[in-house]
């Protein structure tokens, strides 16, 4: 994105970790940043570093579980009365192995995966390709329409190489990679670029 034009951008998993840094550096950037999370102590510390990097007015902060139904339409109408129509989506919210209870998933001690309950693997699945693939089917035809869409997918190493305990999460992230390259085919030629990172251990 150019830093010479101000972008609506939505950041899922923005509250902590990559995504947090991602949605500060956007928001330095001079760009407005829609940050989901679903955890609201998150939020004080994302402001609070705004606030240091003197971009907190470019900064709003959405706490809601997006695999909750109608999660993902709560998602796109908060930001469209937030800021409008969004320009880019970055599907950064992971889930990883398991979680300690109903309402927060953590990154434990890789187990095997038949091991894994049914729902665990349901959680990782959703998280990481049906709410990518939902919001991306709310805001691409918007993006299409207006000539210019950008839809960055977070994928992981793991779902190219595979990893031991992360069966669940490299199979979901490997679904990730051909979700984009399909999704592309469909909109490049409106204006609108589909890609994935794959990023390592951070």
């Amino acid at each position: 994105m150019s830093p010479s034009v101000s972008r609506t951008v939505m950041v899922t998993g923005g509250g902590r970790g990559l995504g947090r840094a991602m949605a500060l550096a956007l928001a330095s950037a001079g760009h407005r940043v829609l940050a989901l999370g679903h955890i609201a102590s998150d939020e004080a510390e994302l402001m609070a570093q705004a606030e240091s990097e003197a971009c907190a007015e470019r900064i709003r902060y959405g706490c809601m579980d997006l695999r909750a139904p109608g999660g993902c339409d709560q998602a796109v109408a908060w930001a469209r009365g937030a800021w409008g129509e969004v320009d880019a989506l970055i599907n950064n919210a992971g889930l990883t192995l398991t979680f300690v209870d109903e309402q927060m998933y953590t990154r434990k001690t890789p187990r095997r995966f038949y091991e894994s309950s049914d729902e665990v693997i349901r959680g990782i699945y959703e998280t990481n390709v049906m709410v990518p693939e939902m919001l991306a089917a709310r805001l691409a035809p918007g993006m299409v329409e207006r000539g210019w869409g950008r839809i960055i997918n977070i994928s992981s190493v793991n779902g190219q190489k595979g990893a031991f305990g992360q069966t669940n999460y490299s199979a979901a992230k490997a679904g990730m990679h051909g979700f984009t390259k399909a999704l592309a085919y469909e909109v490049a030629r409106k204006g609108v670029t589909v890609n994935t990172i794959s990023p390592g251990y951070i």
